[in-house]
């Protein structure tokens, strides 16, 4: 295990657009404690968990190894990040605990008493089936079939990569993922074009995009509003996580 100063966001970019890090309960617990393996998608969520957790950024790629290497004490891994609401029903900041990944080509099961240890830690937390997709949904048509199709109420990217890995290589999988676009929030194409090949959002690109595109400002200020309440919970969740993954191994 590394310090926080060792996490090499911009360039842990891996398989399946997926960064890994491992994680302990806190930045100053001993290596002998509970771990898991938490896995987020953009540079922007990687650096509010790198601000909680001691963390080394790896790739999926290199998942056998770390399993091999880890301490006896590793957990499970995790799928940490946004998504984009599917139901109605879920605004900006909620947090959806997932009860199964539905993805492409399978679906994934969550492991029952972990999902449980972090519902009972944030009750308002919705409970429900993830989508995950491999490329991204950005209009209502398309939330609606999915949604429908899936029984699933948001949705992001990594989810079901990381369910496969986990099954793969024997891990318990939980996935928490925080609502920033709601069901009826069009994803304009700026928003997706600004993010560069390290995954992390330049400004100075969707300005640009923006200059080009003006249709899709009021767009991207509805995005950016939506950011506060999600980064809120992003943090809180990163607390729970880190007491959740700390009785692990009781």
């Amino acid at each position: 295990m590394g310090s926080k100063a060792d996490v090499d966001i911009s360039n842990a970019r891996g398989l399946d657009r997926t960064l890994i890090m491992k994680l302990l309960r806190g930045p100053k617990v001993s290596t002998e404690a509970a771990q898991a393996i938490v896995c987020v998608g953009l540079a922007l969520e990687a650096q509010i968990v790198a601000r909680h957790f001691v963390a080394d950024a790896s790739s999926l790629a290199e998942l056998p190894d770390i399993r091999r290497t880890a301490v006896a004490s590793c957990g499970g891994i995790v799928s940490f990040g946004l998504a984009g609401a599917l139901s109605d029903e879920l605004s900006s900041g909620d947090v959806v605990v997932a009860s199964n990944v539905v993805g492409p080509t399978g679906t994934y099961q969550t492991d029952d008493v972990w999902s449980a240890s972090l519902i009972s830690a944030i009750p308002a937390a919705r409970y429900a089936p993830l989508a995950g997709v491999d490329s991204a949904i950005t209009v209502k048509a398309q939330r609606s079939e999915l949604e429908a199709r899936s029984g699933a109420v948001a949705v992001d990217m990594e989810s079901h990569t990381i369910g496969r890995h986990a099954a793969a290589h024997g891990l318990r999988f939980v996935a928490i993922r925080i609502v920033i676009d709601t069901a009826e929030h069009r994803i304009p194409r700026a928003a997706l074009e600004c993010v560069s090949s390290g995954d992390e959002t330049k400004v100075s690109r969707l300005v640009w995009l923006l200059l080009a595109r003006p249709a899709e400002t009021f767009d991207v200020l509805r995005l950016a509003a939506a950011w506060p309440p999600a980064r809120k919970a992003l943090v809180e969740c990163c607390q729970v996580l880190g007491a959740s993954v700390s009785q692990l191994g009781a």
